[in-house]
């Protein structure tokens, strides 16, 4: 039998060591990614018209014809979903009336979006949510129970409304 010098063993440790390391890192890096994407919103990212809280009466005597997406930030779930809508509004060119409030910092925001649209104020129970809005007015309001809201729903929307 062949002797296997220590120095072999010394190189194949040193190697583990690094490759352990590497990982590690990469780990680290790879979850550290993960999270700045949950907390962002494709809609902030792009060129998509913003608002918040203290704009919406301004932002709605302005808006002939326009979506109002009302989400938060935080969520893998919504984030991925916020992906499908945004392709979906990109696919049929309407980007450019879709308006973003992200609520994650407003605790009474169910409670200003009922004053405001108070034709709806039924069908509203939490973000995320999609109001069609029309000369200043609600005209039509998509939610889901599960936080989820269907590129079906969205595309239903903007045919039944010829939004384009």
């Amino acid at each position: 039998m062949k002797n296997i010098s220590s120095k072999n063993y010394f190189v194949v440790f040193m190697v583990s060591i690094i490759v352990i390391i590497l990982t590690l890192y990469v780990r680290s890096f790879y979850i550290s990614y993960l999270e700045s994407i949950k907390n962002s919103s494709v809609f902030s990212d792009k060129s998509v018209s913003q608002m918040n809280q203290k704009d919406i009466d301004y932002v709605l005597s302005e808006t002939s014809q326009g979506i109002l997406y009302i989400s938060y930030t935080g969520d893998r779930k919504i984030y991925n979903m916020e992906k499908r809508l945004y392709r979906e509004f990109e696919k049929r060119n309407v980007l450019d009336k879709v308006i973003y409030w992200n609520v994650i910092d407003d605790n009474n925001y169910i409670d200003k979006i009922k004053s405001v649209f108070p034709n709806i104020k039924t069908n509203i129970n939490k973000a995320p949510l999609i109001i069609y809005i029309e000369n200043g007015n609600a005209i039509d309001v998509i939610n889901n129970d599960d936080n989820i809201i269907s590129k079906t729903d969205v595309d239903n929307l903007l045919t039944k409304y010829e939004i384009e």
